[in-house]
Formats: C-alpha cells, structure tokens, sequence
C-alpha cells in the first residue's frame, strides 16, 4: 500500500483538516475561489463519482500539498481518501491535481507542504500563548514564534 513506506494512515490524520459540505456547494462554488474544503469536496466527487455523495452530507478529510508551486493553498488540498484507492486511480488523479508527470514513487511527505503546517501551527501557539503573554506585559514565552505585526503596534499604543 502506498502509505505503508510513507506515513500511516493514522499519523497523516493529524496533519489533515477536515469539515463537512453538502455535494450541491461542491457542485454549484459560486465563489471565485474555493476554500480548501470545496476544492478537497470536488476532488473527492471527481474520483468517487457524483452519485456515490449526492444529496448527502459529506465529510472531507484532507492535506495541502506543496505543488502546484504558484497555487493558492486552496487549489493544494487533496482528500485523504485517494491514498486508500486503487493505485492506478490514486496515480491518475494525484498526477492531475499536483501537476507532475509521474507520482509512481512518491512519498507523501515530499509532497506536504510542511511551511503550511508550521505556519497553522505558530498561529495556534501565537492565540495561545504568546498574545495573551504580551498583552499581560510577559515576555514572550515561546521566542522562536515571533508575535504579530499588529500586536507590536498595539502594544506601543498602550
């Protein structure tokens, strides 16, 4: 299986996002540009089948990728499920949504867009931690997580 040499199916979970949308947002996506959620629900109709999710709702559990290089984050999101797919479909459609010409030997982690995850993740440190510590005149706990532009200004304000 292709997660066996990679990363377990159960580790890749917590580097997923996940949410629940109706087939009829993914069909319709009247905005301009699709959250990470719709494009990740068009992805998974596209593989699965239309009637296989309509009219239901559907839980999208989903990585971002660092290809296409000059993609927003939101085209970057591939649902997990297709790396529990056959390996000709899960081929076919990774070389299609990444742009690469061959995926035969990839390895997931290659392919997440690991600045991504630590952006996600110095934000939630940010919210929990070192915002409240400067807004409480601590110094930052946590200095490898440099505060928010806006947090400077606010401070120099008070």
């Amino acid at each position: 299986m292709f997660l066996v040499k990679t990363i377990k199916t159960k580790n890749l979970n917590f580097a997923s996002d996940s949410g629940s949308i109706s087939f009829q947002v993914c069909e319709s996506m009247s905005s301009p540009v699709p959250s990470s959620l719709e494009s990740s629900g068009s992805r998974l109709a596209e593989f699965l089948g239309e009637d296989v999710i309509k009219d239901k709702g559907l839980c999208c559990r989903f990585v971002i990728a660092n290809v296409p290089r000059d993609a927003p984050v939101t085209e970057r999101a591939i649902p997990l499920a297709i790396f529990q797919s056959e390996q000709s479909i899960r081929n076919h459609y990774l070389r299609k949504w990444l742009h690469l010409s061959t995926v035969d030997n990839l390895d997931i982690r290659e392919i997440l867009d690991w600045n991504y995850y630590i952006d996600r993740f110095n934000s939630c440190i940010q919210k929990i931690i070192t915002i409240p510590a400067a807004l409480q005149n601590i110094r930052n706990p946590v200095p490898r997580v440099s505060h928010p532009d806006w947090l400077h200004k606010r401070l120099v304000e008070k």
